[in-house]
């Protein structure tokens, strides 16, 4: 697998694991990640969910996100594996244990 495909499997597979781990919340912050999504309106034209994902140590932007319907548009990505390790290992075991680990971890 060439490395750009590597990248953008990895990178489709940190915003799954963001959105999981977000679930049904506008805010969560776990394993050093803070998760923050709001969602733009507009009666006649449009819902835009838009979503930031901030290093708690560094306040380092590290993903921003805005979608609509069924698009995701690609603000900003450092794709640096120091951001990612930690939240990446939670949100598998979140993922294995059935999201019961969402009322234990902050």
């Amino acid at each position: 697998m060439n490395n750009s495909l590597e990248n953008l499997c990895l990178l489709s597979e940190r915003i799954q694991a963001v959105k999981d781990v977000l679930g049904n919340n506008n805010e969560y912050a776990v394993a050093g990640l803070h998760i923050k999504r709001s969602t733009y309106k507009h009666p006649l034209f449009c819902k835009t969910d838009y979503c930031v994902v901030v290093d708690l140590l560094t306040g380092e932007t590290i993903l921003e996100l805005q979608t609509a319907a069924n698009t995701v548009e690609l603000s900003l990505y450092q794709e640096s594996r120091h951001h990612w390790q930690q939240f990446e290992n939670v949100s598998k075991l979140n993922k294995d244990l059935g999201r019961s680990l969402q009322s234990l971890t902050f």
